[in-house]
């Protein structure tokens, strides 16, 4: 007579269509809570269980045979990121581009908790060692007891970072106090009351134009952004441009105040331009 637990095991492999011989890939797992996410080919897991290392194995089995059969790939256990093993990185996530389930895990949310932004469940599922931090814990994935930002970001033709957003996380008077500045400046130049906001193309030529006035501007700024935000943990530069390439990591890097810079202005806060 079977077991209840090899029934329920049986009966999960059939859900999942995983062939006969297959219950061994349950070994050491929690069945119980792989019946209560399952929802196939899309597991729905609440935000607080990728706030710990608890259900790891279960959700990246979960994310495994549910979103990518079939696609030979590799978690890895590394305990902390740099520039240095991003081509290990780089290369899982590749495969995983081959899914047309990949958009689903890059911009993979949840409605019970927590604020998920992109690529940050990929490096989840990608990095054994990885969890997401709490909404009163700096940075958005922890690794190694370190927290890290991850931010989809586009290359500039400068070859510098923008589309980087920070929310309210800074002391509203930084950006505010910046937003001023500049537009006096932009009258000042211009000798004519500066737009709402400031376009990419409007901001480059005030900084070519103006170049030494800006430059004061942009450093006290810069030094306020940093103390408030850019100090406290380095950036994951996740790649959001179209393309072959979307969803890799272009860097993880701490930026100091001589990079910190602005790509545009809009109507609530600041679209950033860093490197």
């Amino acid at each position: 007579m079977k077991s209840f637990k090899q029934h329920i095991s049986e009966s999960l492999l059939n859900e999942l269509k995983i062939p006969e011989g297959g219950i061994a890939a349950f070994r050491g797992l929690d069945i119980k809570f792989l019946r209560s996410v399952i929802s196939f080919p899309e597991p729905k897991i609440p935000f607080s269980y990728f706030q710990s290392l608890d259900k790891k194995k279960e959700i990246q089995f979960l994310f495994k045979m549910g979103m990518f059969p079939g696609i030979d790939h590799n978690t890895l256990a590394m305990k902390s990121l740099s520039n240095s093993n991003l081509n290990s990185i780089n290369a899982e996530i590749l495969k995983l581009k081959e899914s047309n389930k990949f958009s689903s895990l890059y911009n993979y949310s949840t409605k019970t908790g927590g604020g998920i932004g992109p690529g940050e469940v990929l490096l989840y599922y990608l990095l054994d060692n990885a969890y997401l931090a709490g909404t009163n814990t700096s940075g958005d994935v922890i690794l190694g007891g370190k927290g890290y930002e991850v931010k989809g970001t586009k290359l500039s033709r400068e070859n510098k970072y923008y589309g980087i957003q920070i929310g309210g996380t800074l002391k509203s008077n930084v950006e505010a106090k910046f937003i001023s500045d500049v537009k006096k400046l932009y009258t000042k130049t211009y000798n004519r009351k500066a737009p709402d906001t400031l376009s990419a193309t409007a901001l480059r030529k005030l900084k070519s134009e103006a170049s030494k006035d800006y430059e004061k501007i942009r450093k006290k700024f810069a030094q306020g952004a940093y103390e408030g935000y850019f100090s406290s943990h380095p950036i994951i530069c996740v790649n959001n441009n179209k393309g072959k390439q979307k969803g890799t990591i272009l860097s993880v890097k701490s930026f100091p105040v001589s990079e910190i810079d602005v790509y545009r202005t809009m109507d609530r806060g600041l679209d950033y331009l860093l490197g």
